[in-house]
């Protein structure tokens, strides 16, 4: 009887623990700034920070990119941010109905775009509007998706490119092992499907 009992309690704390939402924090400014948090386990970029002797070692021993870096690449450019949204869009158009339950929220995307004239400036503000918005539009149908401040403007008086974001999302635990479920599910299904054939 005691196990019978140690095995229930063991079942339902597993079934606490999937239900329990997993936190995300992403900000990207000046710098890119991340933060997971897991009931009280806590991944925070700014923690990861290497200082200054241990970048210029990195550099030395010329050793990969950190993940964080590497994202810092999709803002840094108005082609590769617009290349970051027609990815985000591809995504959401293809796993869009298994990421219902995720809720993004407290959202806070600004984007200024320059070019070197006036008529550049133009032509990129019309082409950020038309992959952004749309894009922005697919996710508020896709996922629960609470946005606080969206802003895509244009200045013709310099040829400074600035974009800052501020996000939170939450997804529970049963939810990401319901995805991969069916992610592997479509896989194997097609595989056997190309195998018939």
């Amino acid at each position: 009887m005691p196990v019978f009992y140690i095995i229930l309690v063991f079942f339902a704390l597993i079934a606490i623990l999937l239900f329990i939402d997993i936190k995300v924090s992403l900000c990207y400014k000046e710098g890119f700034f991340l933060k997971v948090k897991y009931i009280i386990t806590v991944y925070d970029s700014d923690n990861k920070r290497p200082t200054k002797e241990k970048k210029s070692r990195k550099k030395d021993k010329g050793e990969k990119e950190s993940g964080i870096s590497k994202l810092k690449g999709f803002f840094s450019s108005f082609d590769s941010l617009l290349e970051l949204f027609k990815t985000l869009k591809n995504l959401l158009s293809t796993f869009g109905r298994y990421l219902k339950k995720v809720k993004v929220y407290n959202t806070e995307f600004s984007l200024t775009v320059a070019g070197e004239d006036a008529a550049l400036t133009a032509v990129k503000y019309g082409l950020a509007c038309s992959v952004i918005y749309p894009t922005l539009t697919l996710l508020s149908s896709t996922v629960n998706f609470n946005p606080k401040q969206i802003d895509v403007n244009s200045d013709f008086t310099s040829n400074n490119f600035f974009v800052g974001i501020y996000t939170d999302l939450s997804v529970k635990p049963i939810y990401i092992i319901g995805f991969v479920i069916s992610f592997a599910w479509i896989y194997i299904k097609s595989r056997i499907e190309r195998n018939k054939k």
